[in-house]
């Protein structure tokens, strides 16, 4: 059994499907918020963001 999750934007969730099915086999709800708000009053969380530790600039 393979299960692929995927991001659902528009739905504001993500997906799993099982097989390669079209049919949801579960889906989990997020809430989009702009910017890192509960973050900056809770550095102790700071450990769950992503860091690029890239030297390129553009």
């Amino acid at each position: 059994m393979a299960v692929t999750v995927t991001d659902a934007p528009g739905a504001d969730r993500y997906e799993a499907r099982v097989d390669g099915s079209d049919a949801v086999a579960g889906f989990t709800q997020y809430i989009r918020t702009h910017g890192r708000g509960y973050i900056a009053r809770h550095p102790e969380y700071q450990d769950l963001l992503h860091q690029s530790t890239s030297k390129v600039s553009d």
